[in-house]
């Protein structure tokens, strides 16, 4: 009897916690890079869209507490 292989989408696999910082940090980096290079503005509002998504997904900065404070 033949087994069945359960194919697993992209979706269904969760990433970890560094594999998305580099994945958002390259984004970021991609998008900044084709910015700098293309003149077509319909390219370029979708570029900037892309761009201020991913840059919406970075942390908050963490307010630690000055040690003089």
């Amino acid at each position: 009897m033949p087994t069945s292989k359960r194919k697993l989408s992209r979706a269904s696999v969760p990433l970890g916690g560094a594999m998305q910082s580099f994945i958002h940090r390259k984004n970021l980096e991609i998008f900044r890079k084709q910015l700098a290079e293309t003149n077509d503005a319909a390219m370029r509002v979708q570029l900037e869209t892309l761009l201020s998504e991913e840059e919406a997904k970075e942390p908050a900065p963490s307010c630690a507490k000055r040690e003089d404070d």
